[in-house]
């Protein structure tokens, strides 16, 4: 009777371990969402510009963008360190102002990022000219 009795408590126990298992698989197959810090999810078409072209040195500019995902926030590096912030709209397009405050005149790159992105995946690069 004793022996009856922990083989039925024993194939409960496996077949609770079994149906767990078979309950959790799902979820631990899913993509887990980004939040912040995982890989950069690009379009593929990204681009930005600056207005005015050329710009003068003091002066304020405007770095724009489109074709990025909806709703990201971004990091634009300009020129010699200079950083500034930007939210990316409904559409995948993106506007902020800056001055130009540099030390030297000449050719300005502008790289793109998604705010948080560890791995600093370039998303679209520009340039511009200050005189």
């Amino acid at each position: 009777m004793q022996n009856a009795k922990s083989t039925r408590f024993l194939w409960r126990f496996f077949a609770t371990l079994v149906m767990g298992a078979l309950l959790i698989a799902p979820l631990a197959a899913t993509p887990k969402e980004d939040k912040g810090g995982g890989p950069t999810r690009r379009t593929g078409s990204e681009t930005c510009w600056v207005t005015p072209d050329p710009v003068a040195n003091g002066s304020q500019f405007t770095v724009a963008g489109q074709g990025f995902k909806p709703g990201i926030t971004l990091d634009v590096f300009v020129g010699e360190g200079g950083i500034v912030f930007a939210q990316v709209l409904g559409d995948g397009t993106f506007s902020c102002v800056d001055r130009a405050t540099f030390l030297s005149i000449g050719t300005k790159q502008i790289k793109v990022y998604q705010m948080g992105d560890r791995h600093m995946t370039v998303l679209a690069i520009c340039s511009f000219t200050v005189n």
